[in-house]
């Protein structure tokens, strides 16, 4: 007898059935399944009792993303109480902002941004009517690669009063 035949005998005698392919495969695959369930659920465990993955602390990330904090304006207008006396009356306010890009000028080449040489008299006028910072207004207004620059909030809501 060849080796072969030996061989082919062999693997037809331990040959199975396709039923019986078909129970072990689909063992195999519940038993991955169930595995792998597992796995999903044991890595969900360890991030709920730890609260961070990957040195990444996902209490504050959550709250960065669904705990913010901003102020609303409120609409402009005159409010009354209920015997139609006004309590109070709109107003008009302002920002302030500097423009530093050197490309910023009129159409007749006029200047129309801040110089470098004006820092100091932006800084010194801003702390004398709106007490900010000399030295905060002066690093503002020297950030590079901006077009434009706010103050904060002593730069909003300016009124005349």
């Amino acid at each position: 007898m060849k080796w072969t035949e030996k061989i082919t005998r062999f693997a037809i005698k331990k040959r199975k059935s396709t039923a019986k392919n078909r129970r072990i495969v689909g063992k195999y695959l519940s038993f991955l399944a169930v595995a792998l369930f597992g796995l999903f659920l044991a890595n969900f465990a360890y991030i709920i009792a730890k609260g961070n993955i990957f040195g990444t602390d996902l209490v504050k990330e959550a709250k960065k993303v669904h705990q913010t904090t901003r102020t609303v304006p409120a609409k402009r207008g005159t409010i009354y109480d209920r015997n139609g006396v006004p309590i109070a009356e709109d107003a008009t306010s302002y920002n302030v902002y500097a423009v530093i890009d050197k490309k910023y000028k009129s159409a007749t080449g006029k200047i129309l941004y801040v110089e470098d040489s004006q820092f100091n008299k932006v800084a010194e006028v801003f702390h004398k009517y709106l007490d900010m910072d000399e030295a905060y207004v002066k690093e503002q207004l020297a950030q590079p690669n901006l077009t434009q620059v706010s103050f904060g909030a002593k730069g909003n809501g300016i009124t005349y009063a």
